[in-house]
């Protein structure tokens, strides 16, 4: 594929870790900082498919199909781009013990867990930046999961661009470890902001948690709620929605949600639930 630029090359170029390997996936190791994987398919393991374990590794145009979690950050970073990640059994992207990372341009279907999964534990150092953007999520159970734990993991997330539709529950959930997708929220002390996203067909959209920015999304069709409130957005909590359309709703926010002075309830009018371009009469 890196000479051919040929999508079939991708299909033809396939590799699975052995039976009797005592680990079943492949690993980028600590002193392979800089490596590049390009134009494969990767066949599921019964564990990882793709452990990324250096500060930096490139993943590029690389289709994943099954197995368990698919690709992991264990202990690493990176750039993951342009990738197909198809019927993973838990996690597409498991991104838990993680240093900065971006994951776009990707297509995530049918994950059994969580198309990007980070558990958010504790840690010390400076702070990393973890971004997916202009990605699609269909058809997961969970789109992007943040599973809180006590302290700061010393992390802010971008999560912008992405269109994230049909989840069987969350679109963005914010959970703590001990009661994974109950709609709570969370108390999550991390940053994050969410923007330019569009969310369609979903169970519920988004679970709240205290530091969260939501500006400038299209929330429609879910069939529970737009946004979840939860029960962690105590006074002063610097959350906000502003500047977000909302549509088709069963119901489109909580009573309690902090709102800014521009939200909208029109039909967004899009082009098509592929895409999700908005059509020139669109306002």
């Amino acid at each position: 594929f890196i000479d051919s630029k040929d999508g079939g090359d991708i299909d033809r170029t396939i590799v699975k870790a052995g039976d009797k390997a005592i680990k079943q996936w492949f690993d980028l190791g600590r002193r392979a900082k800089g490596s590049k994987v390009v134009g494969l398919t990767i066949l599921g393991n019964r564990t990882h498919s793709l452990a990324i374990c250096n500060a930096y590794s490139e993943v590029s145009h690389c289709k994943f199909v099954g197995g368990t979690d698919q690709l992991s950050f264990e202990g690493g970073g990176g750039l993951v781009s342009h990738c197909q990640f198809e019927g993973a059994g838990d996690d597409a992207v498991d991104a838990d013990n993680s240093v900065s990372w971006t994951v776009e341009h990707c297509t995530i279907k049918g994950a059994h867990d969580d198309g990007i999964e980070v558990r958010l534990h504790a840690k010390k150092g400076p702070i990393t930046t973890h971004i997916a953007r202009y990605n699609t999520f269909t058809e997961c159970t969970t789109g992007v999961q943040f599973i809180d734990y006590a302290g700061d993991s010393r992390r802010r997330f971008e999560i912008h661009g992405n269109v994230f539709k049909n989840t069987k529950s969350t679109a963005l959930d914010c959970t703590v470890h001990t009661s994974n997708r109950n709609t709570d929220g969370s108390p999550m002390v991390e940053e994050a902001t969410i923007f330019g996203n569009t969310i369609d067909g979903c169970l519920n959209g988004i679970t709240m948690a205290p530091r969260l920015v939501i500006l400038n999304n299209i929330i429609t069709n879910t069939k529970e709620k737009g946004i979840v409130k939860g029960k962690h957005l105590e006074a002063g909590a610097r959350s906000i929605v502003d500047h977000c359309l909302f549509f088709g709703n069963a119901l489109d926010y909580d009573e309690g949600v902090d709102l800014g002075k521009s939200i909208f309830t029109f039909d967004p009018q899009y082009v098509d639930a592929t895409s999700y371009a908005l059509s020139p009469g669109s306002q």
